[in-house]
């Protein structure tokens, strides 16, 4: 199925979930020649040199010249966290290839990234996140409080009322296996 998207609103998707609001950034470097021993050792000391606790995922691929790299984060904190982490082996690297940066988020997380980051890679892109994008990943957080909420809308067990008793046990006899109540002895 195809939705065009070129400047509308997404909220007509016949998508629910909880709201996409994750930041992600995607870097292409094209290694020089004869550089890519060197480039993979900065690209191991960034993955080491990370502290923030604000990455959802984190990770390098390649081939041939070209390397990649995804990244996810809660915010736009989280990337500009990310880079003081890294800011030493990114600097290598970004001397040792040819850089061109994609970040994508929502329009609050792009106007807080766009100046740090076009300070250090002024031909980087940003894409603002239109609305109406969800998540399919449940974090244990969300799972947690969904299952909370629904906890709260049951009622209590005071609330609910005792089953009603048979017809046969009002009348004051006891039924017996076949369901028919037992006639009552006669008191001498």
């Amino acid at each position: 199925v195809y939705y065009p998207t070129h400047g509308e609103n997404l909220s007509f998707l016949p998508l629910e979930g909880p709201v996409d609001t994750h930041v992600t950034l995607q870097a292409k470097f094209t290694v020089k020649e004869g550089k890519m021993e060197e480039f993979k050792k900065c690209s191991a000391d960034c993955i080491a040199a990370t502290r923030t606790k604000l990455i959802k995922y984190y990770g390098f691929y390649s081939r041939d010249n070209i390397v990649r790299s995804r990244k996810g984060y809660e915010n736009a904190d989280g990337i500009l966290a990310h880079i003081g982490d890294i800011w030493e082996p990114l600097g290598k690297m970004i001397k040792l290839s040819e850089l061109e940066l994609q970040i994508h988020g929502t329009k609050e997380d792009i106007e807080k990234a766009r100046e740090p980051v076009s300070k250090i890679v002024p031909q980087a892109t940003f894409w603002v996140l239109r609305e109406g994008a969800v998540t399919c990943a449940v974090d244990k957080k969300t799972e947690k409080k969904e299952k909370e909420a629904k906890k709260d809308e049951e009622p209590a067990a005071k609330d609910v009322a005792p089953k009603a008793q048979p017809e046969e046990a009002k009348e004051g006899g006891e039924a017996k296996e076949g369901g028919e109540p037992e006639e009552e002895e006669a008191a001498d």
